[in-house]
């Protein structure tokens, strides 16, 4: 394992760089912040680039990097699912919600579904909604501290915690939506010089793609198996990135803070853009990593510790500075999205000074809260990702969806239904260990219960 030792001043000097960077932009972006409104996105200042920032830039974090490296480095190309899930989710987002998203009156996706299926349906999405985001918040600690400990590998669990909530506040604290769509852009250069540049080091240090088919490391089946953990497990993943990005709020408030809906929408499509060639990239490293280095003390080091031992001394440390942005971002992107729930939904400040410093002081508590529950177990940091996003799939998505496309179709008794019976299977599913998908078990109660509503509504009218 690299030792601190080994880290030069050059190393040091790129990771400075980075996250100075970081630091500076968030304060800039934070010039442009009067009231809650600016800093929630509100206002409605973004342009294409910062809207494709803050969605990107809450997207490709720890999941879509460190956490697609260790699945590859275990498993194989099943690490794929995330990104392909990701990137349907911002096609869907960018060519069918984005319109009925940005002309909708109500700032978030449980406001749109208390517009239309009443005040309990609305505070249970947004008790739900936040719940699952705060478990992805989790999962971005947890990618963190696999960073900090490649660079400082005498650095605690708690010290690591503590310096990446520090520079998540200085990311989004000052700068709100501006801050995170400012620096997602300055993000997404910055992996593709890292994680992109990466992939292609270690698809070269391969010989191209021939000699992984033929390497021994790899004669067992799941390697090259895109189904290897079960087609439940693997298909409900991507299903659950998909439906969870959609009903996400984090991404409803990117789309909501564009200058007009054509920028919302090619901000939305050029974020789908952006998140193939980083999740293949990240996979190319983690089966790198699987050949060159199968006794890593954790799986979830496989990408840090390629870049530290394979890169140049400067690009080593602005290519580890970057994957620190990319979870500091995500984190910074899924913490706004919490506070503007809690701000939205629960706890409505009329003063605009007042409702902005209850929105800092929440995402740093937060963060707070998110460390410590990341002490619970380090674990694979894309289960974390998929039940959060499992979650907030099955108890929104069909209410907020139906509520932007279908409005009146549905009763509410039947969204309540739906809300309470599907998070309550996947959560069954998962303590009990049911052998099938968790999300896939609710999404199927979800079905049972709208099926049978509409079976009911046509009988009803046939009688009638």
């Amino acid at each position: 394992m690299v030792s601190v030792t080994e880290f030069g001043i050059y190393q040091f000097a790129g990771i400075v760089i980075v996250l100075a960077a970081l630091v500076g932009i968030g304060l800039f972006s934070s010039r442009r912040v009067h009231g809650s409104r600016d800093f929630q996105g509100s206002s409605r200042q973004s342009g294409s680039f910062v809207v494709m920032g803050a969605i990107s830039g809450t997207i490709i974090g720890g999941s879509s990097t460190i956490g697609t490296a260790q699945l590859a480095y275990s498993y194989g190309v099943t690490a794929c699912w995330f990104a392909v899930g990701s990137c349907a989710a911002c096609l869907l987002l960018g060519l069918v919600y984005s319109g009925p998203l940005y002309r909708n009156s109500e700032s978030t996706s449980s406001g749109i579904i208390k517009k239309e299926f009443g005040p309990l349906a609305g505070m249970l999405a947004s008790g739900i909604n936040a719940g699952g985001m705060l478990i992805a918040l989790v999962a971005q600690m947890v990618s963190a501290v696999a960073v900090w400990r490649v660079i400082f590998p005498e650095m605690t669990r708690w010290e690591a915690l503590t310096l990446t909530v520090a520079l998540v506040a200085a990311y989004v604290v000052f700068g709100g939506m501006q801050g995170i769509g400012m620096i997602g852009v300055f993000k997404l250069a910055l992996l593709y010089i890292a994680v992109f540049g990466g992939g292609c080091l270690a698809l070269w240090k391969f010989g191209g793609l021939r000699p992984i088919f033929s390497c021994p490391v790899f004669r067992e089946e799941r390697y090259f198996f895109p189904l290897a953990r079960g087609w439940s497990t693997d298909i409900g993943s991507a299903l659950s990135a998909m439906f969870g990005c959609l009903s996400s709020q984090s991404y409803v408030q990117a789309i909501r803070s564009g200058r007009n809906v054509g920028c919302s929408r090619r901000g939305a499509v050029a974020s789908a853009l952006t998140i193939p060639l980083i999740g293949l990239s990240a996979m190319f490293i983690g089966l790198y990593m699987r050949v060159n280095c199968p006794d890593l003390p954790s799986d979830n080091l496989a990408l840090p510790y390629f870049l530290a031992t394979n890169t140049p001394a400067i690009l080593c440390g602005v290519a580890l500075g970057a994957i620190l942005i990319a979870v500091i971002g995500a984190s910074a992107g899924i913490a706004l999205g919490i506070s503007s729930i809690i701000s939205g939904d629960f706890i409505r400040i009329q003063d605009e000074k007042k409702g902005l410093l209850f929105s800092r002081v929440g995402i740093v508590a937060l963060l707070v809260a998110a460390a410590a529950m990341s002490c619970a177990g380090e674990g694979v940091i894309l289960d974390y990702s998929f039940l959060g996003l499992a979650l907030r799939a099955v108890s929104c998505v069909a209410a907020y969806t139906a509520a932007l496309f279908w409005p009146g179709k549905f009763s509410r008794r039947t969204m309540l239904a739906v809300m309470t019976a599907a998070p309550a299977t996947i959560l069954l599913c998962k303590y009990f260990h049911f052998p099938i998908n968790a999300l896939m078990m609710g999404f199927a109660v979800s079905l049972l219960i709208l099926g049978a509503a509409l079976l009911t509504s046509k009988i009803r009218e046939l009688r009638a």
